[in-house]
């Protein structure tokens, strides 16, 4: 068995050594009983056995294609800071100076783009900016057509499939499907940046766009400065 301790565990799920101290004291609201019963006490230490507590993790994990709000894992953050800078040197991120302000984000379902989640995936610059706006988040969303994305980027690395696999099944986010209302909003944008102002906004970014929110997103949380031209779009900025 390997013990480890308050700090060592931290590391391990990749949380500050404060998130760890919240979820065993039972006067925060942040409380986790059922972590808490994982903690052993050695002297003035407080110390875990790891398989237990990866135990614990993988009892937190559900079906890929998790498509209702009640199916969503109560435990979506701990586990989507755990995937900071897991996929260095994986998938490319975007290098972004300036970005244009949108929607200011105070809670909700929140929709996340791709090259978003490529910044918080590999931990490049503008990482801590995204992670001040997701833990105001409710929830995480994804569109379907950027988990197919994601998935058959990688397809031809049997590792990093089955590591970006294993990200999307542990139920971090609600994915959002490409259906006929997101169709219709979609069609709706492209007509309005077409008679617009010559931004330039892929289809791919638009269908994303549109099928979070059609489903339920409060926002998008997004890095294309072309959006932020358009009034109406819920759009928020890192």
């Amino acid at each position: 068995m390997e013990y480890l301790t308050l700090i060592e565990v931290a590391e391990k799920l990749r949380v500050s050594k404060h998130t760890i101290q919240s979820w065993l004291s039972p006067s925060s609201p942040n409380f986790k009983p059922e972590f808490s019963s994982l903690s052993r006490h050695a002297g003035r230490k407080t110390v875990f056995i790891w398989e237990e507590v990866e135990l614990w993790l993988e009892q937190r994990k559900g079906s890929i294609y998790s498509s209702e709000v009640a199916n969503v894992s109560a435990y979506w953050l701990e586990k989507f800071l755990r995937y900071r800078g897991d996929f260095k040197g994986i998938l490319k991120a975007p290098i972004i100076s300036s970005l244009k302000k949108g929607v200011t984000f105070s809670g909700g379902k929140l929709a996340l783009d791709m090259e978003t989640l490529c910044i918080w995936l590999t931990n490049e610059k503008n990482a801590d900016k995204i992670y001040k706006i997701i833990e105001k988040a409710e929830s995480l969303m994804l569109s379907t057509s950027l988990a197919y994305w994601l998935l058959n980027h990688l397809n031809k690395t049997k590792q990093a499939y089955s590591k970006m696999k294993k990200l999307l099944e542990s139920n971090i986010f609600e994915l959002a499907p490409f259906n006929e209302e997101a169709l219709r909003m979609a069609l709706d944008i492209e007509n309005m940046i077409n008679t617009g102002n010559n931004a330039k906004v892929n289809e791919f970014i638009i269908r994303s766009y549109a099928s979070c929110i059609a489903n339920g997103a409060t926002s998008m949380l997004c890095s294309n400065n072309d959006l932020f031209l358009y009034n109406g779009l819920k759009i928020t900025g890192f």
